[in-house]
Formats: C-alpha cells, structure tokens, sequence
C-alpha cells in the first residue's frame, strides 16, 4: 500500500499488487524523497563506554 500525509491527514494511495515494488515513479525526485525521509528519521545515540565496572573487578582480583 503507498500512502500519503497531507495536511496532517494519511491518504492512501493504491494497494501494491506486487510486494517489496517501490513506487517511485509517483514521485518527480525520488531520491531526493529518500534523502529527505532517512535525514527526518531519529538517529542512534552513541553509548558511552565506561570500563570502570571492568577495572574495579580487576582491583578486586589484584590485578
């Protein structure tokens, strides 16, 4: 199914007979409509690395 957003409303677009196809001949820049899609998405925030547990059991052990 391709859907549409407009005006804060979804609009659905067709049913896609044949799964996994893109519809991207509905589009006039359709790598710009990924582009401007995958830069809306939330990004992975980075976990710190903290060794701290790790050396504490090292100190334990006398190492």
């Amino acid at each position: 199914m391709t859907f549409f957003v407009v005006n804060g409303e979804v609009l659905l677009n067709e049913i896609n007979p044949i799964p996994g196809s893109m519809a991207n001949y509905l589009f006039e820049d359709f790598a710009g409509v990924l582009e401007a899609l995958s830069a809306s998405l939330p990004h992975a925030k980075r976990v710190k690395v903290n060794y701290e547990y790790i050396h504490s059991i090292s100190a334990a052990k006398g190492k």
